[in-house]
């Protein structure tokens, strides 16, 4: 997780990769955990940050892959429509997170394919008062269904307002293993606790 302060600036943009590492405690509770933020896996580890919950489901719009995917294109957009689905049903009287939608112009939420080195990430502008997101990418290179579906599903984690898991299995561990990372409880406890605050930061799209 990188954070960039451009010196004339009054926010922080935040970078959210899978490449990098990340993450504030391996286990769940946290061993000694006395309600500090930090012992937390969360966006900002100083913060707690969540949507307001009438601001769900959030509407996703995913963009075509890039040309280069080819073939693979169809499937891996299809991939990426079924991550929306993740996270739907954790957050008691929310059953949908994430809605995807067909027309840009409705969106709130955008997945890009790009060319970078990173499998993924999500951009998050900290403004003090709010917590602005509405972009995440996915790597053009990435060529498997099943890891998009993981990797969109682990950036959708970034939006929610959660940050890296130091626990392996975890869909917010990075970097993501296809053939080991998953949904787990663990990861379903730290969004019941996260949407549990009643004293949090506001995340909007901007």
């Amino acid at each position: 997780m990188k954070r960039i302060v451009p010196a004339a600036w009054l926010f922080t943009l935040l970078f959210l990769a899978l490449a990098c590492g990340g993450g504030s405690g391996p286990v769940w509770p946290p061993d000694g955990n006395d309600g500090r933020v930090p012992y937390y896996d969360l966006l900002y580890p100083d913060k707690v940050c969540h949507w307001d919950l009438d601001a769900f489901p959030l509407k996703v719009y995913i963009d075509p892959p890039s040309v280069t995917a080819g073939p693979y294109g169809a499937h891996l957009r299809s991939a990426a429509i079924e991550a929306v689905d993740t996270w739907d049903g954790i957050i008691e009287g929310v059953p949908d997170l994430f809605e995807y939608v067909t027309d840009k112009d409705s969106a709130e939420i955008f997945v890009y394919w790009e060319r970078q080195r990173n499998d993924g990430y999500t951009v998050a502008l900290d403004y003090e008062s709010h917590i602005a997101i509405h972009r995440t990418v996915i790597s053009n290179r990435v060529m498997d269904p099943q890891a998009v579906r993981l990797i969109l599903g682990h950036e959708l984690g970034h939006v929610l307002g959660l940050g890296h898991s130091l626990v392996a299995a975890d869909l917010m561990y990075s970097p993501i293993d296809p053939l080991t990372t998953k949904l787990t409880e663990r990861d379903k406890d730290m969004v019941t606790w996260l949407y549990g605050q009643e004293n949090y930061i506001v995340i909007l799209t901007y």
